[in-house]
């Protein structure tokens, strides 16, 4: 289980800050909270440390690279080879997340692909992964909202 960390409104509003734009400048970000440079480093770094900030990333349309096939799979196991098989999928660079769910099929998985054949053959390949009993293919056809995390922190009390 997942132990809960303490934070306050000024790690929220870094947070919030950050998701906006992750390459801001400690001393802009500052600046924009009324708070000192060392205190904004310090927070980040406790936020880090905590694990609750896992990285500075980027937001990129995978449509507009050509990933224009995008399904989620949900996966029927064998209980004892659930380990093996989810090593097996983060080997699959079609593979962009993996979640343990409850339910029959306790794998969900989020594949993209930028053609019909080659999302095929990596649906395929999972089929035969040892411990695999069955698989349901749900297709994207349209993403309506993704990623955005900030309306979250609204929810949390502090």
């Amino acid at each position: 289980m997942t132990e809960k960390v303490e934070i306050d409104k000024l790690d929220i509003m870094i947070l919030a800050k950050l998701l906006e734009d992750s390459r801001i400048p400690f001393r802009r970000l500052a600046r924009s909270l009324s708070v000192s440079e060392s205190t904004i480093y310090l927070r980040v770094r406790k936020l880090r440390n905590s694990r609750i900030l896992k990285n500075y990333t980027i937001d990129v349309d995978l449509n507009k690279l050509g990933f224009l096939q995008q399904v989620y799979v949900e996966i029927k196991v064998m209980p004892q080879y659930i380990k093996n098989i989810v090593e097996e999928l983060k080997e699959k660079p079609s593979v962009l997340e993996i979640y343990e769910v409850s339910g029959e099929y306790p794998l969900l998985v989020k594949i993209v692909s930028t053609s019909n054949e080659e999302l095929s053959s990596t649906i395929d390949e999972i089929a035969l992964i040892k411990g695999i009993t069955e698989l349901k293919v749900k297709y994207v056809f349209k993403t309506l909202e993704s990623k955005n995390i900030g309306k979250v922190f609204s929810k949390l009390s502090i």
